[in-house]
């Protein structure tokens, strides 16, 4: 009868305790529940209360100067590859609140980027207004993601999302990758590549206009150029570096691999012009090293030089350009001196040899010359340096 009632007594604690435990897992059911529904009336609550609001998207940005961003933009992997990022101008993007959508006037506008935005924080708290609610702690430089175009957010109970458009006027697409180019003359294209790698067959050729000058082949150099899409250009391109566009002969035909035939592959100097009916503009290059500048040798120009006193006028216009001298003894009267024929080279295009024995200096123009609506300059600014003698002591060009 002892032992009958020692394990009735064992069982009984044990439905005691089995009791205990279901109830305190029925409590803690209970209190998940009640969480996830206060959980889900204050996420309800926020997208019921946000207001639109205007921030900006970074890419990067100065810490040094206390700049938060207000926004990043989620850039795949596969963006990173083909886009260059760091080009990026910061983008004042509009973000909407998640129970709203876009207006059809900006969703049906090509010229006005939009997508999703999203935060996976939302410890967010109302102003001192209770008009706007704005990230408190959010343990991230950039609270608020921004897709690109195209992009899906994250999904997740406890991710907020909705839409963003960017106000027009917008640049965009933003600057891709460039690629680099190799120029050749104008008549000397390399041989079309095989190879589909991006690497290879990035060749081309200089095109110029008509009235260029007769320049051949053999006074080119080659250039390597920097190729942005069209339309990819980045904003900050330095307006003192050569560039001009790019593209491809009208009817050209890409291989298997979509690379055109160099020779095809035209780049305009600066200045020159085609009619669109002899090629398709497809980008813009920009000069990748100034060692590369200019790519040819200029003839060089005929010039008659003579003391100042004998040169009379101010017009420089048609036959030879007209000069003086500086820098030849002083005791030589004007008189003496004869019109002196020469050529000049400009800097850079000088010929490979030079005979010595023949009479040879600097030339260049006079501080502060300016030239007239023609392009010409006033003889006594056109400076020839007589034979044996440096740079003037003068700030010259």
């Amino acid at each position: 009868a002892r032992r009958e009632a020692e394990e009735a007594a064992r069982r009984e604690a044990e439905e005691a305790a089995r009791r205990e435990a279901e109830e305190k897992a029925r409590l803690e059911e209970l209190e998940r529940q009640r969480k996830e529904a206060a959980e889900k009336q204050r996420i309800k609550q926020l997208r019921d209360n946000w207001k639109p609001k205007k921030m900006f998207s970074y890419t990067e940005y100065n810490d040094e100067k206390g700049e938060q961003p207000r926004a990043a933009w989620m850039v795949p992997k596969k963006v990173e590859e083909e886009y260059d990022t760091d080009q990026w101008p910061k983008k004042e993007v509009v973000l909407y609140p998640p129970n709203k959508s876009l207006p059809s006037s900006v969703r049906n506008d090509p010229d006005a980027p939009h997508g999703f935005w999203f935060y996976t924080d939302p410890e967010l708290q109302p102003d001192e207004d209770d008009t706007e609610w704005i990230p408190q702690e959010c343990g991230s430089d950039a609270p608020f993601t921004v897709c690109l175009p195209g992009e899906e957010p994250p999904r997740g109970m406890n991710i907020l999302s909705g839409e963003w458009h960017m106000e027009r006027p917008s640049v965009w697409p933003p600057p891709n990758k460039p690629k680099t180019y190799t120029v050749h003359p104008p008549n000397s294209a390399p041989p079309m590549r095989t190879s589909p790698s991006d690497e290879d067959n990035q060749y081309g050729v200089w095109k110029v206009g008509s009235g260029f000058p007769d320049i051949s082949d053999d006074d080119w150099n080659l250039a390597e150029v920097l190729v942005y899409d069209k339309g990819h250009e980045p904003q900050n391109i330095d307006p003192t570096k050569p560039q001009g566009p790019c593209g491809v002969r009208r009817g050209a035909q890409p291989d298997k691999n979509g690379k055109y035939d160099p020779k095809d592959t035209w780049f305009l100097l600066p200045g020159e012009e085609l009619d669109d009916d002899e090629w398709d503009c497809n980008g813009t290059w920009i000069l990748a090293s100034d060692d590369d500048w200019p790519p040819y040798k200029e003839p060089p120009k005929k010039a008659v030089v003579n003391h100042k006193d004998n040169v009379h006028g101010n017009d420089n216009g048609s036959g030879p350009e007209k000069a003086v001298w500086r820098g030849h003894p002083q005791h030589i009267e004007a008189g003496n001196f004869l019109p002196c024929h020469v050529l000049a080279y400009k800097k850079g295009s000088e010929p490979d040899t030079i005979d010595p024995s023949k009479p040879q200096g600097l030339w260049g123009l006079a501080p502060d010359a300016k030239p007239d609506s023609s392009g010409n300059y006033n003889p006594n600014d056109i400076w020839y340096m007589f034979p044996g003698e440096d740079s003037p002591d003068e700030d010259w060009d």
